[in-house]
């Protein structure tokens, strides 16, 4: 998760570049803390992977209703197979 990754590893952008990042590149993510083992996650398909609208603050805090904030489609499947466990 982004908060896990060292400093110096991220940029702050306004949202508007920060979803056209995500419409753009492939967004690497990685399993470990050494950035060594890499995971090929799909953006939500919603959201485009950035987990909020900032434009829909007033409903749900903008957060995605597809993904609940997740921004992964895999993700997703692990949080609804949470809610039925």
């Amino acid at each position: 998760m982004a908060w896990e990754y060292d400093d110096n590893a991220l940029i702050t952008v306004c949202q508007s570049c920060h979803k056209n990042i995500h419409e753009n590149n492939t967004i690497k993510v990685y399993l470990d803390h050494n950035l060594q083992k890499e995971m090929n996650y799909t953006p939500c398909h919603r959201c485009n992977g950035v987990g909020y609208f900032s434009e829909f603050a007033h409903v749900n805090n903008g957060v995605c209703f597809r993904c609940n904030g997740v921004r992964y489609e895999e993700l997703i499947c692990n949080m609804v197979e949470d809610l039925y466990d």
